[in-house]
C-alpha cells in the first residue's frame, strides 16, 4: 500500500523493510529508516538528510532489467518465499558451473543470484517475461527434488507457484 501510495503521489518510501530495494516501482524513491536524518530543532543551515535508492539503479548494477527486481527478491528469500530453498539449489547450479560460492560470505550472494538469473532468462524467439518463472523454476525444480530437504516432493512440485506468489506481492 505504501509504494502504491508513493508511486501515485511521487513521494518517497520511507520503511524499515529491505524488500523496497526490489520494488520496480517506488515513486521518487525507497529511503531506508535507518538513513533517515531530521534535526530535532531544525534551523536555516540544517537540512533533512537521507539515503535515497532507486531501482533502476540496483538492476543497472546487477546487470538486470528492472522488471526482474522482484525474482531477485524472491530468489534472495523474503515474507513469502524461505531463502533455505533456493539457496541450496542455487549453490548447487554454482558448483555445476564452476562459480565459486562461499557459504559464509553473505554479501556477495545478491551477485551470485543476478547471475543465475541472467544465465537462466532468455526473452528471445517469442519467449516473454511470463516464462522467466518458468525458466528459473525448470532450473530449480529437479535439484531440489534430488536434495535431502524435508519434504522434497512437495517443495519442488509447488515451488513454480510460490515463485510467482512472492513475486506477486511486489
Amino acid at each position: 500500500e505504501v509504494v502504491t501510495m508513493a508511486t501515485k503521489e511521487m513521494a518517497y518510501v520511507v520503511s524499515q523493510d529491505s524488500d523496497m530495494h526490489v520494488y520496480p516501482n517506488v515513486g521518487k524513491g525507497y529511503i531506508p529508516f535507518e538513513s533517515l536524518s531530521i534535526p530535532i530543532q531544525p534551523t536555516d543551515n540544517e537540512y533533512i538528510s537521507a539515503s535515497v535508492y532507486h531501482p533502476e539503479t540496483l538492476a543497472k548494477y546487477l546487470n538486470l532489467e528492472p522488471f526482474q527486481l522482484p525474482l531477485f527478491g524472491t530468489l534472495l528469500g523474503n515474507d513469502y518465499l524461505d531463502a533455505d530453498l533456493v539457496r541450496f539449489p542455487i549453490g548447487h547450479w554454482c558448483s555445476v558451473e564452476g562459480i565459486q560460492v562461499t557459504k559464509n560470505n553473505q554479501s556477495g550472494w545478491p551477485k551470485v543470484v543476478a547471475e543465475f538469473i541472467r544465465r537462466n532468462t532468455h526473452i528471445q524467439g517469442g519467449k516473454g517475461r511470463d516464462c522467466i518463472i518458468h525458466d528459473i523454476a525448470d532450473q530449480l525444480r529437479p535439484i531440489i527434488a534430488r536434495s535431502s530437504m524435508k519434504s522434497r516432493e512437495e517443495k519442488a512440485s509447488g515451488f513454480e507457484d510460490r515463485m510467482i506468489s512472492s513475486i506477486s506481492r511486489y
